[in-house]
């Protein structure tokens, strides 16, 4: 049987091509991961507020599998409303289904906590009115943001992964875009970087940026994956996916 230890329900965008195969990665022995998907038409501020409104959906394709935790995996989404607002979401999963649930921002910021981190460098793949909106989302809940970018990739045409050029599907890109918008970003002083975007890849760059950087290195993937694990009871350390993943439960 599949999940005999725990079962992680995953509501992720109805896109995303990453996170599934990076909890699995992720996953210990024994815990499955079972996704629903949450329709989200743009990357702007109202386009991420409609995909809020479009969970419960999700939430009750899932809500039979029996899981231990449930995490709402879309970072962006989480990001544009009040830190209020995303655990009122979290709440509204929980009611629906009597388990404990997690979202990408909560489950960042507790990392980040976890981590000793206070000063941050943050990369991520949006345009800038929603880097505003996670700046300010971030600093309201007591860290400084040293700086903040990345590579908007909502602004470039999208293109099929063969074709020459840059493709701005964030699940088309390659690993090392997450390295190289980190790099870009770092603020020396900062006590941590985090990487946004639970839509690019970002799990076989973490170990290399911790390295060059000298300070942990937190991903939307990880961090989701980090809080969901404990939500579900399982607080097993799991080596080669950052800092964050070997602290003692």
């Amino acid at each position: 049987m599949y999940g005999w230890r725990a079962r992680i329900g995953l509501l992720i965008a109805h896109s995303n091509t990453i996170m599934e195969p990076e909890f699995n990665r992720i996953a210990p022995e024994g815990v499955s991961i079972h996704a629903g998907r949450v329709r989200i038409e743009k990357i702007t501020v109202e386009g991420l507020r409609d995909m809020n409104r479009n969970v419960e959906r999700a939430v009750e394709d899932l809500s039979e599998i029996d899981a231990a935790s449930f995490a709402y995996a879309c970072t962006a989404a989480s990001w544009v409303g009040s830190h209020d607002a995303d655990r009122a979401m979290a709440k509204t999963i929980e009611d629906r289904t009597g388990r404990p649930a997690v979202t990408a921002a909560g489950s960042v910021l507790d990392g980040l906590r976890a981590l000793g981190a206070k000063r941050i460098s943050v990369a991520t793949p949006y345009p800038e009115d929603v880097n505003v909106r996670v700046k300010a989302f971030i600093e309201s809940q007591g860290f400084e943001v040293l700086g903040i970018g990345g590579q908007d990739l909502g602004r470039i045409a999208p293109l099929p992964p063969l074709a020459e050029g840059v493709a701005s599907h964030p699940g088309l890109q390659p690993p090392y875009l997450a390295y190289k918008i980190g790099r870009k970003c770092f603020v020396k002083g900062s006590d941590a970087l985090f990487v946004s975007a639970a839509g690019i890849r970002t799990v076989d760059v973490l170990g290399a940026l911790e390295h060059d950087l000298g300070v942990p290195v937190v991903s939307s993937a990880q961090a989701i994956m980090w809080a969901a694990l404990r939500a579900a009871g399982v607080n097993e350390p799991i080596p080669g996916c950052g800092r964050l993943m070997t602290l003692p439960g």
